[in-house]
């Protein structure tokens, strides 16, 4: 599922799209807990598969994020907002996995 062209953001809902120490864009939304909540309970970081982007899970973010959790969805590298390299070896697992790191 694509993500509209400017997906809308609901409230404590941020949108990322940094330059990571790896070099790649790569973009993801964030979602807080509500204010007054106090520190997050950890940080979940949720993963599309194949075709998809962040916007899959934006049914997700909201009810994880009133949990207590902070939420990150990735557009993988390829995909949505993020950094799409044209070597095949820059799409293996271990470059994926690095992403992720990089995130949190």
């Amino acid at each position: 599922m694509a993500a509209p062209k400017e997906a809308p953001l609901q409230p404590g809902w941020t949108s990322c799209r940094p330059r990571l120490r790896n070099g790649i864009y790569l973009h993801y939304v964030v979602a807080e807990p509500p204010d007054g909540f106090g520190r997050p309970l950890a940080t979940l970081v949720l993963v599309h598969g194949w075709p998809d982007c962040w916007f899959g899970w934006r049914r997700q973010l909201a009810p994880l994020a009133a949990a207590g959790f902070r939420a990150v969805a990735v557009d993988c590298r390829g995909y949505g907002g993020s950094s799409a390299p044209s070597e095949d070896v820059a799409y293996a697992h271990e470059q994926l996995c690095e992403d992720m790191a990089c995130v949190l």
